[in-house]
């Protein structure tokens, strides 16, 4: 059964990550390439309250985020990352901390840059 909630309908598993102070969003700037692989899938999991750093989080929500990375990273086959520095000017949500998701493709061939158009682009070893 779903409940109905300002971002839509939440299956159970979504409900209770939400019930525990979080959730699950496609990053709306995904990136192309992480730890030298093709990225297939790029999720951010996000507290629902504001947090800078992680060290402000209450003890009992902390253990709930670190099972739950587990649960990403064991159960759906994440790659888990930390984000930056609370003040870091190219975060993708300033000041509010997250972790992204990955789900991984195969390793990076080299960066490719076509002086005459200027266009650049990454060929992977699958292609």
């Amino acid at each position: 059964e779903a409940q109905e909630t300002r971002r839509g309908k939440l299956g159970k598993a979504a409900l209770k990550l939400f019930n525990l102070g979080f959730v699950i969003v496609p990053n709306e700037f995904p990136y192309d390439v992480a730890d030298g692989q093709k990225v297939l899938q790029h999720d951010l999991f996000v507290p629902i309250k504001h947090y800078s750093e992680l060290d402000k989080v209450r003890l009992h929500t902390d253990i709930a985020f670190i099972r739950l990375l587990r649960r990403a990273k064991e159960e759906h086959g994440y790659d888990v990352t930390s984000e930056r520095s609370p003040t870091n000017v190219a975060s993708s949500i300033p000041g509010h901390k997250h972790v992204h998701l990955y789900k991984l493709g195969p390793k990076m061939k080299r960066f490719v840059y076509d002086p005459e158009t200027g266009e650049r682009h990454v060929e992977f070893y699958d292609e």
